[in-house]
C-alpha cells in the first residue's frame, strides 16, 4: 500500500477522509494535479437549453488558472 493517499481540495468529503484515516491511512491533500479542456455539443451545460444556434461550447477546468476558450 502506498505510505499516503493524496487527493484534490473538494475531492474527498470529510466523511471519506475520516474512513480512510480511521483505517489507518495517511491522507494529504496535494495540489491539483489535473485539468480538464473540454468542448460540449448542444448546450453551454449539461442540461442546459442551447444558446441560439450555438451548438460547440467550450469549457476549461475552472481548478486552475492556466488555459483558456476560445473558437470560431
Amino acid at each position: 500500500m502506498p505510505d499516503e493517499v493524496g487527493y484534490e481540495k473538494f475531492g474527498l468529503s470529510a466523511e471519506t477522509i475520516a474512513r480512510l484515516e480511521a483505517m489507518g491511512h495517511k491522507v494529504m491533500p496535494m495540489s491539483c494535479e489535473n485539468q480538464v479542456a473540454a468542448i460540449l455539443v448542444g448546450a453551454p451545460a449539461i442540461g442546459a437549453q442551447p444558446l441560439g444556434r450555438d451548438r460547440l461550447c467550450g469549457a476549461i477546468d475552472p481548478r486552475s488558472n492556466v488555459g483558456d476558450v476560445e473558437g470560431y
